[in-house]
């Protein structure tokens, strides 16, 4: 369970009052000629989970989830400011030790694309704390991450350019049973990526890039990818990103030593029509376990909405993962095959209404970790 510390509870009480009193709060607040504005959201999401620790165990629980946040928005000149910082806060009705208050935020500073300037960027971060089973554990984890992101693209004419991305991420956890908690690792990433950019029309991008990232954990790792790939629109009815290469990761030999495989980042959106949208998203990337342990990971999914009249959107789709694990003393190979959707209703661009349902049905080598999963609930999202 986790809980706020003082100076952050008061403030999430100041919020979660405004929210709860929108006779006493304007929708929005403009100001003159900088054109900001101060909105104030929340998610209620009363919901089903069958098994909330992701483990063979299969113990289930209701729970209601809340997420308050406060945002300014200003698109004013040549800048873009994008602020927000709230809670998600949650109660369990029958494992009340897992309830948590997590502290949830994000920046985004924008200098953005404009038809006559050649070039643009953004600055972006955050600090996030949540509370999920961890797949890899088999039961519920805290965890707080620190992330700084930044990008930047330079046109030298109207056919070449270059793109450059750093990024930061710092991971801690905490919690779960004593004898995960002494397995928890914290990590540290760094990364960064540079392409040569072909500029094949003003809708379509054709890249070719590097990347190189490090993780610093109790095992260290290096990531070195060679990519290429098509961004925007690839044909009238087809846009997206599609982005395949080759990866090596570089380890020390008590995790297992160096790995190589083909790399791939696809997410693609095909519109037939006005009304269907279908998205197609792939990943093959290697990543870091809480204990600090080497993941390879595939993921595919296919998901199909229908816009059924302007104030109804139905959703479907399904999906394969497989993450082989790579831990000093053994590996673990888990799989596992889901099934998600919804519908949603939109009352106005403030306030939406939406039913769901995911469906996992996980296999791995360990017993333990082989389970099903059901999760159904309601969310309402509002902004004032």
């Amino acid at each position: 369970m986790r809980r706020f510390p003082i100076g952050i509870a008061t403030r999430l009480s100041l919020v979660m009052a405004l929210l709860a009193a929108p006779s006493l709060t304007p929708a929005f607040i403009e100001f003159e000629e900088e054109t900001g504005v101060i909105l104030l959201h929340n998610e209620l999401r009363p919901y089903y989970d069958s098994n909330i620790n992701a483990n063979s165990e299969e113990e289930d629980d209701f729970i209601f989830q809340s997420r308050p946040t406060l945002q300014f928005l200003r698109k004013s000149g040549l800048l873009h400011l994008d602020l927000e910082a709230g809670a998600e806060l949650a109660w369990f009705a029958d494992f009340s030790e897992f309830d948590y208050q997590n502290f949830v935020s994000d920046a985004r500073l924008e200098f953005p694309k404009q038809n006559e300037r050649n070039y643009w960027y953004h600055i972006a971060g955050g600090y996030n704390q949540s509370s999920n089973p961890d797949r890899f554990l088999g039961e519920r984890i805290d965890s707080d991450a620190t992330t700084v992101e930044g990008a930047f693209r330079y046109n030298f004419s109207d056919r070449f350019g270059a793109q450059a991305s750093v990024g930061f991420l710092d991971s801690a956890y905490d919690g779960g049973s004593r004898q995960n908690r002494g397995s928890l690792a914290d990590d540290t990433e760094i990364r960064g990526r540079l392409d040569a950019v072909y500029i094949y029309s003003d809708k379509l991008d054709i890249l070719a890039g590097y990347q190189y990232s490090d993780t610093d954990s109790d095992y260290d790792f290096e990531d070195h990818t060679f990519v290429i790939g098509l961004n925007g629109e690839i044909t009238p009815k087809i846009q997206g990103k599609l982005e395949t290469g080759w990866q090596f990761r570089r380890a020390a030999p008590v995790t297992g030593g160096n790995q190589d495989k083909p790399f791939a980042s696809i997410a693609l959106s095909w519109l037939p029509n006005d009304r269907w949208n279908v998205t197609a998203d792939v990943a093959s990337a290697y990543g870091i376990t809480s204990t600090g342990g080497s993941e390879d990971g595939f993921r595919g999914g296919l998901t199909v909405a229908w816009l059924i009249n302007d104030k109804l959107i139905a959703t479907l789709g399904g999906g394969y993962e497989d993450i082989t694990y790579d831990t000093p003393g053994f590996t673990r190979d888990d799989e596992a095959i889901f099934l998600n959707g919804g519908v949603e209703y939109i009352f106005s661009e403030r306030a939406q209404l939406r039913a769901d349902f995911r469906y996992e049905d996980w296999d791995s080598d360990d017993e333990f970790r082989t389970y099903e999963r059901w999760i159904a609930g309601l969310t309402f999202r509002f902004s004032l």
